[in-house]
């Protein structure tokens, strides 16, 4: 699957999620919420059996309201 509000990238066996709507502040909406929810084991896998999120930009996370 093809993600656009989150970012799914694997490096030396660790997946890292990074929110990815800025314009938004990076605010979970149902968008992210499905892209997330339609990643394996939310984002672990055998090849990276650890997961971490990351959110860059001015807004870090926030809640959508």
């Amino acid at each position: 699957m093809e993600y656009t509000s989150i970012l799914y990238e694997v490096e030396d066996r660790v997946a890292t999620i990074t929110l990815n709507k800025p314009e938004r502040l990076n605010a979970f909406d149902d968008e992210m919420l499905a892209e997330w929810a339609q990643m394996p084991s939310g984002g672990r896998t055998r090849t990276a059996p650890l997961a971490r999120s990351s959110s860059p930009g001015r807004g870090g996370a926030s809640a959508a309201g």
